[in-house]
């Protein structure tokens, strides 16, 4: 996946394979939906297959991502009540930004 576009396509179809699963998810949709051509879509991801396949490798690496920085504030040696503080800090900056794993 190259570029602006790649990335538009590939989270337009995150949400549609999303709202409407696979099967109901053509790449025509995804191409109109993401406002590009179909051979945009082809040059960027070779089938639905392999778009589906990016879609879930892009959730799984941000989920590890999340996992990772939740280890990070969970960690160390301090008291528990001020790890406590640490966890409220990055749940609620994580609520602001609207950040999980099927969002960017």
């Amino acid at each position: 996946m190259a570029g602006r576009k790649g990335a538009l396509i590939l989270d337009t179809a995150r949400q549609m394979f999303l709202d409407r699963g696979y099967d109901a998810t053509s790449l025509d949709d995804v191409a109109a939906a993401s406002g590009v051509s179909k051979t945009t879509v082809y040059n960027n991801f070779e089938d639905k297959e392999g778009l589906f396949r990016a879609v879930v490798l892009s959730v799984t690496e941000r989920a590890e991502q999340i996992i990772s920085e939740l280890g990070a504030t969970l960690g160390g040696d301090e008291p528990n009540c001020e790890r406590g503080g640490r966890i409220k800090a990055r749940r609620a900056a994580c609520i602001q930004n609207r950040r999980n794993v099927f969002r960017r």
